[in-house]
């Protein structure tokens, strides 16, 4: 039997995780795990192979992570048109009301769409 514990942000140690599950399944590093509705990754194992650490992970909408971002840092609104407005200029927050100078940085970024999905084990 297998023992699945979630391990913390701040230390990735399997002696610090909290057992979120158990399975007779055979696990290894990279596998991608499906328990109770969340999705988990396996990032350690211990050399007996009978405990795994995982990090939980969320599936992502690709075209919202894929939008240019402008918000205000008064009250984080987050504007969608902004790469609309040309390379400089200055706004009023329709949100709070404040005033927000900006200059549009460009950077080189890639356009990643999912083609295929990873094998998903699912744990009960």
């Amino acid at each position: 039997m297998k023992r699945i514990f979630l391990l913390e942000e701040d230390d990735k140690s399997l002696n610090k995780g909290v057992e979120i599950a158990t399975t007779d399944k055979d696990l290894d590093i990279y596998d991608n795990l499906h328990i109770g509705g969340r999705y988990y990754n396996v990032i350690l194992k211990n050399e007996e192979g009978n405990i795994v650490g995982v990090t939980n992970y969320s599936k992502q909408n690709w075209e919202e992570m894929n939008e240019p971002k402008f918000y205000c840092p008064h009250c984080g609104y987050t504007y969608h048109e902004a790469d609309k407005w040309g390379e400089s200029g200055e706004v009023e927050c329709s949100y709070c009301g404040a005033g927000l100078k900006f200059t549009k940085e460009v950077e080189v970024s890639y356009n990643v769409e999912l083609i295929k999905t990873p094998k998903l084990i699912k744990i009960k």
